[in-house]
C-alpha cells in the first residue's frame, strides 16, 4: 500500500451508493421535547428484513411560554415521503403533536408542521435544509391559550450528515423567531427566539440525538432566558446467562436487550423576580420498556479458556461469524476477504445489490481483477467497496486470499466508523515501542484506534504492524468495535452535551 491507496480511497468515496438511507434526524421533533423513539430491529427481524413503521411515539414537552413551566405529555407522529434516490432532490416531512387519552385536558399542544426538505449529496456527505410548507399550532395551559401567528413566525433547520461505512454522523442548527398570541388578544404577543444545535449519530447498534438550545421568551411585562437539552438514545446490549438447571442440553446463551432512553434537562439563565417560586432547573423523561430476544450460542467447548472465547461466542451469536463453530481454529491467520466480510456483517451491510447481478438493470460490476462474480464473498467485498471500506493495494488488486497484517486490520477497523481525523498530522507517533515500523499510510489510524480504546499495548509494548493477525485476534477487534459503537459513542454524545451546561 503506497500513495496510490489514498487516490483509490478517494475514488471509492466518490462512488458511495446514492441509495444510502438518511439518518433519523428529528425523532424528537424540533421543539425541545422528547419522544420514546423507534426501536432497533431484533436480530431475527434484521435477518427477515422486517421494516418497523415509524408510527406514533409517546412525547413530552416542557411548555415554558409563561411564568410557570408546565409539562405536556401526548404523542408525536412523524411521517415522510421516501427521499428520491438521487444526489439532489426534495421530499416532505410532517411532524404532528397532539393529545393522547392520558393527556391532562388543561395542558395540551395541537401542532402540525410540514417541511419541504431539500437535500444534496457530495463526497459521502448529505446536506438537508428544512423549510416550512405549512404550520398550525395551539398551546393550552392553566395560564391561558397561545396560538401561533404563522405570518410573523420563522423556523429553519439545516443538517449536515456524513455517511461512513458503519455509521452516519450528523450536526445541525435550529433557528426560530416565533410569535404567539395569548387568549386571542393581539395586543399581548409573546415572542420566542431560539438558537440551537443538533448532534447525532445512527449505527446498527445504537443511535443518539441530542439538542442544546438557548431560548428567550419575552413579552411587554417580562423576559425569560433558559437553556434546554433533550436527548434520545437507543441501543442494543448483549447479556450472557449461564443456565441454572444442570439437566439441560446447553450451558447458556446470549440475550439481546434493546432499550430506549429519553431525557430532558433545562436551566433558567435569567428569570424575572416574579418567578422566584419557580426552580432554576428541571428535567423530564419517558419510561420505555425494554424488548428481549434470545440468541443461539454454538458449542465452543474446544475454545474454553482461550482469551477470545467470549468474543468468538458473541460474534457467532449475532451472526458476524459464520460456518461450523466446531471447526473454528482461533490461532489460524485470517485472510483479507474473511476480515472484510466480518466487518461488513458487524455493521450490517446490505449486500442484496450484488446478490442479484447480471440483469439489464443490475449489470455485473468488477472493480478488483481478483474479485469476480464467482469469487467467495463477492457480494460483501463489492458492497464494502461501495461504502469505502474495501480498498485494494497499489496494483489495483484486492488480494482477497492474502493474510491480513495488523496494521491493515486496524486501518479497516477504524475506517468503519470514519474517525481517521483523530490521528494527528504530520508527525503522528503512537505509544508503541515499535512505532517506527508502522507504515506511514497506517499511522493515523493506529494512533486514533489506540486513542479511543480499540487497540491496546501488550505487556511488551509492541504493535507488530507487519505481523499476521489471527482469527481470534480479529474477533476480539471486531467485538471491541461493536462495543464501542453500542456504548462509548453514546456516552460521548450524552454526557458531553446534555450534562455540560453552558450559557452562550
Amino acid at each position: 500500500m503506497k500513495k496510490s491507496i489514498v487516490m483509490l480511497l478517494v475514488m471509492t468515496m466518490l462512488s458511495i451508493s446514492s441509495t444510502e438511507v438518511l439518518a433519523n434526524v428529528g425523532d424528537m421533533g424540533f421543539f425541545g421535547g422528547i419522544s420514546e423513539g423507534r426501536k432497533l430491529p431484533k436480530t431475527t427481524e434484521s435477518m427477515l428484513d422486517v421494516v418497523r413503521s415509524k408510527g406514533e411515539y409517546v412525547y413530552k414537552e416542557k411548555i415554558l411560554l409563561g411564568l410557570t413551566p408546565y409539562e405536556f405529555e401526548g404523542v408525536i407522529q412523524i411521517s415522510e415521503t421516501k427521499p428520491l434516490e438521487d444526489d439532489l432532490g426534495s421530499y416532505k416531512k410532517t411532524m404532528t403533536v397532539r393529545a393522547s387519552d392520558t393527556t391532562n385536558e388543561e395542558i395540551y399542544i395541537d401542532r402540525k408542521i410540514t417541511f419541504n426538505v431539500n437535500y444534496r449529496r457530495e463526497y459521502g456527505s448529505v446536506v438537508t435544509d428544512y423549510e416550512i410548507d405549512s404550520w398550525s399550532e395551539k398551546i393550552v395551559t392553566p395560564a391561558g391559550e397561545y396560538e401561533l401567528d404563522r405570518k410573523q413566525s420563522y423556523f429553519g433547520v439545516s443538517v449536515l450528515e456524513e455517511v461512513k461505512p458503519g455509521i452516519t454522523y450528523y450536526k445541525g442548527n435550529i433557528s426560530k423567531e416565533l410569535l404567539y398570541i395569548k387568549d386571542g388578544n393581539g395586543g399581548n404577543p409573546i415572542k420566542v427566539s431560539e438558537i440551537g444545535t443538533i448532534f447525532g449519530y445512527d449505527n446498527p447498534w445504537s443511535s443518539t440525538e441530542t439538542h442544546r438550545s438557548n431560548v428567550t421568551v419575552s413579552t411587554n411585562e417580562y423576559n425569560i432566558q433558559y437553556q434546554i437539552r433533550p436527548s434520545i438514545t437507543v441501543n442494543k446490549k448483549l447479556d450472557y446467562g449461564t443456565n441454572e438447571p444442570q439437566l439441560i442440553s446447553f450451558g447458556g446463551n446470549y440475550k439481546e436487550v434493546i432499550s430506549n432512553t429519553s431525557g430532558l434537562k433545562y436551566d433558567y439563565t435569567y428569570k424575572p423576580t416574579m418567578m422566584h417560586e419557580v426552580s432554576n432547573s428541571g428535567e423530564g423523561s419517558i419510561r420505555s420498556y425494554n424488548s428481549f430476544e434470545q440468541l443461539i450460542a454454538p458449542n465452543l467447548d474446544h475454545l474454553k479458556g482461550h482469551f477470545a472465547y467470549f468474543d468468538i461466542l458473541k460474534l457467532y451469536s449475532i451472526g458476524v461469524l459464520e460456518g461450523e463453530a466446531k471447526y473454528y481454529i482461533p490461532n489460524q491467520a485470517i485472510t483479507r476477504g474473511d476480515y472484510v466480510s466480518m466487518l461488513g456483517r458487524a455493521i450490517k451491510l446490505d449486500t442484496k445489490n450484488y446478490e442479484e447481478v447480471g440483469t439489464r438493470n443490475n449489470p455485473i460490476k468488477i472493480v478488483f481483477p481478483d474479485v469476480q462474480l464467482k469469487t467467495k464473498n463477492y457480494p460483501m467485498i463489492m458492497t464494502a467497496y461501495d461504502r469505502g471500506l474495501a480498498v485494494g493495494r497499489s496494483d489495483g488488486k484486492f488480494y482477497i486470499d492474502d493474510y491480513l497484517t495488523r496494521e491493515e486490520a486496524v486501518v479497516m477497523l477504524l475506517r468503519t466508523v470514519g474517525l481517521e481525523n483523530l490521528g494527528l498530522e504530520p508527525t503522528t507517533m503512537t505509544s508503541f515501542v515499535d512505532d517506527n515500523e508502522i507504515s506511514s499510510w497506517a499511522k493515523k489510524e493506529v494512533y486514533a484506534s489506540e486513542k479511543i480504546g480499540l487497540i491496546k499495548r501488550g505487556s511488551d509494548g509492541k504493535f507488530r504492524p507487519k505481523g499476521k493477525i489471527t482469527k481470534a485476534e480479529a474477533s476480539a477487534l471486531v467485538n471491541r468495535l461493536i462495543e464501542y459503537m453500542r456504548y462509548d459513542m453514546e456516552q460521548d454524545y450524552v454526557n458531553n452535551i446534555i450534562n455540560f451546561y453552558i450559557n452562550e
